[in-house]
């Protein structure tokens, strides 16, 4: 069976592990968002669509640096997810 790859993927799979590693550095360095209802530097970025679950993905997910907001992209979606009060902004 043929893998299939759709345009929301395709920026998943570029992200491999030096980019989730210096996602991270830059987050725990301060220079990730703070969550505007907690204010915590807690935070995940959100991946909208349906993205291919890779070995880098899953660690990612596993360590809190990515998010999974759903299948439906509207445009308007939030990018960011606060792993200790849920907000989404």
């Amino acid at each position: 069976m043929a893998l299939e790859i759709n345009e929301y993927d395709l920026p998943l799979m570029a992200m491999g592990k030096e980019t989730s590693e210096a996602f991270s550095k830059q987050m725990n360095a301060g220079y990730g968002p703070r969550c505007p209802k907690c204010g915590s530097e807690n935070i995940a970025r959100i991946i909208w669509g349906d993205p291919v679950f890779y070995d880098g993905l899953i660690q990612d997910i596993d360590e809190g640096r990515v998010h999974i907001g759903g299948c439906c992209v509207t445009g308007e979606d939030p990018e960011w997810h606060c792993n200790d009060c849920e907000e989404e902004f």
